[in-house]
């Protein structure tokens, strides 16, 4: 069973609407001040096409824009919630097109950013098998796109 009741700064169950909207605002503000605390996007490369990568496909990814640095740029996320955006925009912005990079089959982080910005990446370049992102494989996959 599950309730749709508040709880109040001791953790009780209440219904009371004034402890609703205090605790709500007061877990607003303390998804701002996260933001705030959640590192900066890493950016590199001078390139038209904007990789767009998080987690564990950092290394391929760093690998791929320091052989293509004019070709490529990448923009790198360490942490993704809550995610910071304005980098994030000014790069899309600003790029020919785009591809996000991500080590599963939905395009979960591409979706998020949807959701976040209402941009759409353009391209998704996903690895699914097991295996991980590697130099070779997204560079491959690149290729298909007609993007390298």
């Amino acid at each position: 069973m599950i309730d749709s009741d508040e709880h109040d700064e001791s953790g009780h169950i209440t219904e009371d609407l004034d402890v609703r909207d205090r605790m709500v605002q007061k877990r607003l503000h303390r998804h701002a001040d996260v933001l705030r605390d959640v590192d900066e996007p890493l950016v590199m490369g001078r390139g038209n096409v904007l990789l767009i990568g998080w987690g564990s496909s950092f290394g391929a990814l760093e690998e791929l824009v320091e052989r293509y640095p004019s070709d490529l740029r990448l923009i790198h996320y360490s942490e993704v919630w809550p995610l910071r955006t304005e980098r994030l925009l000014t790069e899309l912005e600003h790029a020919g097109t785009s591809v996000a990079v991500e080590g599963n089959a939905t395009g979960q982080f591409a979706r998020l950013i949807a959701q976040e910005t209402g941009k759409q990446v353009a391209h998704r370049v996903a690895r699914y098998d097991g295996r991980p992102l590697t130099f070779a494989y997204i560079e491959a996959r690149l290729r298909e796109l007609e993007v390298l």
